[in-house]
């Protein structure tokens, strides 16, 4: 990948330019980051490079972002022959139906051929609590418990049995609490 940065301060730009190769590597060793402070130069070239960035700002949340998604905790479901990744912040809640699961994420919701015990025994240590025996929720996603029903952030809301709910509502307030 070819990176264009722009600016007319190249000691910064040459020091974006450092965190972002200092990011890359340990991602993708084949970037490449280019520093521009003429623009008629930059206009030039601009078909040699994928991604541009013209502004501090936006250099600096680009930066941010590289930086956050290193952080990023992913899940693995063995299924078959396949395995499939999702990130754990991006997993809303799981539902049970018969011997498969629903897992609804902020991409989508997808099946997958596990039953919601084989789920639970793999996300439990990453957030997640069973609300119901069909449910299980990863508790950063909840905003507010009223009554039986766990709202989550994405409006979707989630039932708590009567057995279940003292402990949901712990785990909630343990999260806020972090």
């Amino acid at each position: 990948m070819r990176i264009a940065l722009y600016g007319t301060d190249l000691r910064k730009l040459r020091m974006h330019k450092q965190r972002l190769q200092e990011n890359f590597a340990k991602i993708d060793n084949e970037v490449e980051i280019s520093c521009y402070e003429d623009k008629g130069l930059l206009k030039n070239n601009l078909e040699d490079f994928q991604v541009i960035f013209m502004e501090e700002t936006s250099l600096q949340k680009f930066e941010m972002y590289a930086e956050s998604e290193k952080s990023r905790k992913k899940i693995a479901f063995a299924i078959g022959k396949e395995i499939v990744t999702y990130y754990i912040k991006d997993i809303y809640y799981v539902e049970a139906e018969l011997s498969k699961i629903h897992l609804a994420t902020k991409d989508g919701e997808y099946i997958l051929p596990i039953t919601i015990t084989e789920a639970e025994k793999i996300l439990e240590a990453d957030g997640f609590i069973k609300t119901h025996r069909s449910y299980l929720v990863n508790v950063a996603h909840i905003s507010k418990i009223k009554s039986r029903i766990a709202v989550l952030d994405n409006g979707r809301e989630v039932p708590i049995s009567k057995y279940r709910l003292k402990r949901v509502k712990e785990e909630y307030l343990k999260m806020l609490e972090a």
